[in-house]
């Protein structure tokens, strides 16, 4: 036998010998990623209205989630700008979370929301802030204490405008003049 022969003898036994002992690869079934797309850490955003700032917005951490709602677990606050971009209101508290769907914010944990044109003060544990209606909620389970100019108001619950033009106690507790 020439060689050429014996070679492609060879090459032919090799092919059918591999093929018989193909093994079938197998995959595990890997669960889809669900954890968070974006940590950002430092975080100071400055929010815009015909080139005049309206808002700012800073955190220690914010967590944008897979269905773009937004957590920050570190401290949260806003600064709100008037048309003259003067500070009228803050918003601090020791953690907010945003609903994306709902557009509406629940910020709790040392919730301090204070109007400085007007010298107002609320400070409460828990509250939901919706900004497209402008309304503050804060459910009958939760302390609230305003602080007005005059007087400090108690009670439990509160619904309210988010620039305090409207207020209401929904169980009053006390006051006390100042």
């Amino acid at each position: 036998m020439s060689m050429l022969k014996i070679f492609n003898i060879l090459l032919l036994s090799l092919a059918i010998i591999s093929c018989s002992e193909t093994k079938i690869k197998t995959y595990k079934k890997v669960d889809p990623y669900t954890g968070p797309q974006v940590i950002s850490n430092d975080l100071d955003v400055v929010f815009t209205d015909s080139a005049k700032t309206s808002m700012k917005m800073k955190a220690k951490k914010q967590i944008i989630l897979q269905n773009d709602n937004q957590e920050f677990t570190e401290g949260f606050a806003l600064e709100f700008y008037n048309d003259d971009e003067k500070v009228y209101s803050t918003l601090n508290s020791n953690y907010a979370f945003y609903d994306q769907n709902l557009d509406k914010w629940h910020i709790k944990g040392k919730v301090v929301v204070k109007n400085t044109e007007k010298g107002q003060m609320l400070e409460t544990e828990d509250l939901f802030w919706t900004p497209k209606s402008g309304s503050i909620l804060v459910e009958d389970k939760h302390a609230v204490k305003i602080t007005e100019p005059d007087q400090v108001l108690y009670g439990m619950g509160l619904q309210a405008k988010d620039d305090f033009s409207y207020y209401k106690i929904k169980k009053p507790t006390g006051m006390r003049f100042l």
